[in-house]
């Protein structure tokens, strides 16, 4: 997993590439500590340029909004418009966990 993090105003958004899966827990922490550092009241993940996700995946994407929430700030995805990443997103109803923008 490969990501680029850019803060506009109160949001910080991480652009998020490759694969999200049990070998990205290490990136996503110190991407997550880089969002807590940027004082932003809103997170956004872009997964438009993710190839691939696993329940490991989605899990380190609760973490986020954990984080997020402990942060004080409020944790969105953006989804891409097709493929096995939306797909997984919707059969674990994430659209229920999370605001898409």
């Amino acid at each position: 997993m490969q990501y680029t993090v850019s803060k506009n105003g109160s949001t910080v958004t991480v652009a998020l590439a490759g694969r999200l899966t049990f070998g990205a827990q290490q990136n996503f922490r110190t991407m997550l500590r880089e969002m807590s550092g940027s004082g932003s009241s809103r997170w956004v993940l872009d997964l438009r340029n993710l190839e691939f996700i696993d329940s490991a995946g989605l899990g380190l994407l609760l973490r986020a909004k954990a984080g997020a929430e402990k942060n004080g700030a409020i944790a969105s995805l953006r989804p891409p418009a097709e493929g096995q990443v939306l797909d997984i997103l919707e059969i674990a109803h994430f659209h229920e966990m999370f605001e898409f923008v």
